[in-house]
């Protein structure tokens, strides 16, 4: 029972102490709690590593694309990002790409819709701070 009082005083010396610091100093810790929950968030649907290897695919088949002649890469993944967040299927997407191009081309889509969503949280995460709210994130694409 001591113990339980004992912990229950210094969780109010805690506070206490908390209540005395700086608004600007509340308001930067809100801020870096808010910016930990936005890493988790997008850490826990899109892991680090996964992040990594996602770029060394993305470098690797985007350098042999160019080096075949493809023109306005960039283009054509924005494009397809955007048509698969407008309900477009990956098959639907991929339909016209040479039978041989295909598994780049829908490595690079689905790197770049991981991305979109990324972003997204970010922007979502801005726009809670901004408001003084919680973060209403965007549902992980499945892809």
């Amino acid at each position: 029972m001591d113990d339980i009082k004992t912990q229950e005083q210094e969780q109010e010396q805690e506070i206490l102490e908390i209540e005395k610091l700086p608004i600007e100093e509340l308001m930067r810790r809100e801020n870096r709690t808010k910016e930990l929950q936005l890493e988790e968030h997008i850490y826990c649907f899109y892991p680090a590593l996964k992040q990594q290897q996602d770029t060394a695919w993305s470098h690797n088949f985007t350098t042999k694309l160019y080096a075949i002649g493809i023109k306005n890469l960039d283009n054509q993944i924005v494009g397809f990002t955007a048509s698969f967040y407008k309900g477009k299927s990956l098959n639907d997407i991929l339909i016209n790409i040479d039978n041989d191009l295909v598994l780049m081309y829908e490595k690079l889509i689905k790197v770049a819709v991981r991305n979109e969503w990324a972003y997204n949280c970010i922007l979502a995460s801005a726009e809670a701070t901004k408001n003084n709210t919680d973060a209403d994130y965007p549902v992980f694409p499945r892809i």
